[in-house]
């Protein structure tokens, strides 16, 4: 059964069997060796090149980190832009399967999301959140909404 469906729970595998569901476990996990265990969230798959391009992103920034140190890192705001999805995911527990001890544990990719959504904007710095903005979805971005973002975070400066 658990072959068939890793989802399966021990009520539905003691009710098929006609056993209690105290005698399914032991025999889960001590006789046949599975856990049940929780897949890890994946926010998006990347391509190889995306991998490229992020490291090398990364060994720029380490090489300016090395010739700068702490001065780089006070100086450095770091921003992002998302839209924001409000959805009702599967829970952690509803998504857990058996798995043999020895398996890995199973991905999950974020892939449905609801139609209503926001376009989240932050920024920060080495010592958390600088500045952060939400903009309703139908609402148009363009220069003048990026440059208005940007004064906002001009103020929010601390150095």
């Amino acid at each position: 059964m658990i072959v068939a469906n890793r989802r399966v729970k021990q009520k539905d595998i003691a009710n098929a069997l006609d056993i209690s569901k105290e005698r399914v476990h032991p025999v889960i996990t001590i006789h046949f060796g599975y856990r049940k265990v929780s897949a890890r969230w994946v926010p998006r798959q990347l391509t190889v090149e995306m991998k490229a391009q992020r490291k090398t992103i990364c060994t720029q920034l380490l090489k300016r980190f090395t010739h700068d140190g702490e001065r780089f890192l006070r100086s450095t705001i770091t921003g992002d832009e998302s839209w924001v999805h409000h959805y009702d995911p599967e829970s952690k527990m509803q998504s857990m399967q058996y798995r043999h001890k020895n398996s890995p544990a199973p991905k999950k990719f974020k892939v449905v999301a609801s139609a209503q959504k926001v376009l989240l904007t932050i920024f920060w710095d080495m010592e958390g959140i600088v500045h952060i903005e939400f903009l309703e979805q139908g609402t148009t971005i363009n220069s003048e909404r990026y440059v208005s973002t940007l004064r906002a975070l001009k103020g929010r400066l601390r150095w």
